[in-house]
């Protein structure tokens, strides 16, 4: 049993964020901070800070 932990436990310890990862993380960043809100465009859409 705690030979199968600790595999598990080094796979989850070597896994890596990948770019989507960080490109998802800053666009709900760039949603969320109300960046959006001072524009007449379309991409007010993307304006969550009203929520």
């Amino acid at each position: 049993m705690t030979q199968q932990g600790d595999a598990v436990a080094g796979e989850l310890a070597t896994e890596k964020v990948g770019i989507k990862g960080y490109l998802a993380f800053f666009l709900t960043i760039i949603f969320f901070s109300g960046v959006f809100s001072g524009t007449d465009s379309w991409w007010r859409v993307f304006d969550f800070s009203v929520l």
